[in-house]
């Protein structure tokens, strides 16, 4: 059998490389921190910011298991 650079005991990538499912993950909470970034630089979240009346809070939802996940 070929080797693909996987670990033969639990499938995952043994030369340091991130899993895909890893890596999916890391695109998705940085799309959510981007997306907030985005919101904070317009002129009406900087001022809902300073007003008090705004707090964003980021989030990713696991669609597998439905568990949501809030980002730091």
């Amino acid at each position: 059998m070929a080797d693909h650079g996987h670990s033969d005991t639990d499938g995952s990538p043994d030369d340091g490389s991130v899993s895909a499912d890893d890596a999916l993950a890391r695109l998705m909470e940085g799309n959510v921190r981007w997306s907030l970034q985005q919101f904070l630089e317009t002129p009406e979240g900087r001022a809902r910011l300073t007003e008090g009346r705004l707090k964003l809070v980021g989030a990713v939802c696991e669609i597998a298991t439905g568990r949501v996940r809030l980002l730091a």
